[in-house]
């Protein structure tokens, strides 16, 4: 039985055209209720980073290409360490290297069903509070983990 990914990925290969694929549940979440502006404008940059092969590995967006999607540059760190903490999507760091991204929510390949919904764990006040914790972060605050 295929997944709603692998049937929407599907229609969009026969249309030709490249489409957003975001979960509704991620949607109605408490967690992406939480999100700021820079936050949803990160997240749509790592989500066009998918390309039309739509592999969700090793995502590479720059710092530039944030700014570029309406991210505020203060605010880059900050809005990735929020999504990260709201399980929304994954950080692959390697020293001396840039940062992956990986879009928590979707599958690896549209052949596979490794996506997460951890992203549905948090009430909206744990969502908020997280959130808030970790853009705070930046400011000399560090909330403990």
């Amino acid at each position: 039985m295929k997944t709603a990914y692998q049937i929407a990925f599907e229609e969009m290969k026969e249309s030709g055209e490249d489409v957003l694929l975001v979960p509704c549940a991620l949607i109605s979440s408490p967690a992406y209720r939480a999100l700021n502006t820079n936050e949803y404008r990160a997240l749509t940059c790592i989500n066009l980073a998918l390309g039309p092969d739509h592999i969700n590995e090793g995502l590479s967006v720059t710092h530039t290409d944030f700014e570029q999607g309406g991210v505020n540059h203060k605010r880059v760190a900050s809005t990735l360490r929020v999504l990260e903490a709201l399980r929304i999507i994954d950080i692959i760091r390697s020293p001396g290297m840039p940062n992956l991204y990986r879009l928590a929510f979707l599958p690896r390949s549209p052949t596979a069903d490794d996506a997460s919904d951890e992203y549905l764990k948090f009430t909206l006040v744990e969502a908020k509070a997280i959130a808030k914790a970790h853009r705070l972060r930046g400011n000399g605050f560090c909330p403990t983990r």
